[in-house]
């Protein structure tokens, strides 16, 4: 999936950018540097929860103990999170017209949070951090000197996973720097749109001279 995944980035790239009549990307867009900081913001925040999330059901199944279902809505509670903190986040947005603050906001906060679970899925001497917020593996009684082994490789590896979800976290703390603070103006946007269509038309105008 890494493999194809790197091969249609590129050919998009090729395609967008040399063939496409109509591109999905517009070149003057790659030049604003708050939408290309965006889109590396975006890009570095599902990586790093891909990585992470992967191998966390399993991880709280067999070391956490939980059951299936506890385990999956342990897992989507981040999600569901994301998801109400989006639209109070948009609701501030709309009001204050800023879009900056909450990012400088929000990105320390993911971090953070990366952060701490680094240290509940491994708090050393066998402990986890329960509750805060496979079938074979389960078959060996908790106690046993197998459960022990399995727990622990299943701790080291999604310790592992949590380290490469923040080293992919970490660079949002520098390229936040890069957005600017643009005025959520409806006028300013409709203004913008405009100068855009004036200019199109003024260079199709030429071409027809």
């Amino acid at each position: 999936m890494l493999v194809l995944g790197v091969v249609l980035f590129i050919a998009f790239l090729v395609w967008d950018g040399k063939f496409a009549k109509k591109p999905f990307v517009p070149y003057r867009m790659t030049r604003n540097r708050t939408v290309v900081a965006a889109c590396v913001l975006g890009m570095l925040d599902f990586l790093h929860f891909s990585v992470f999330s992967v191998f966390f059901p399993s991880y709280l199944q067999v070391v956490g103990g939980f059951s299936p279902g506890h385990a999956t809505r342990i897992d989507n509670s981040l999600r569901v999170s994301f998801q109400v903190a989006s639209l109070f986040v948009a609701v501030f947005m709309k009001y204050t017209r800023r879009s900056q603050i909450f990012v400088l906001i929000g990105v320390p906060l993911c971090v953070l949070g990366q952060g701490i679970l680094i240290y509940l899925i491994d708090m050393g001497n066998g402990r986890t951090g329960n509750d805060a917020s496979f079938v074979t593996a389960q078959k060996f009684a908790k106690g046993t000197l197998e459960r022990a082994a399995i727990d622990r490789s299943y701790r080291e590896s999604q310790r592992i996973l949590a380290i490469a979800g923040i080293a992919a976290l970490a660079p949002m703390l520098i390229v936040m720097f890069f957005l600017k603070n643009v005025k959520l103006d409806e006028r300013r946007i409709a203004s913008d749109e405009n100068e855009v269509t004036e200019k199109k038309e003024c260079k199709e105008e030429k071409s027809v001279k």
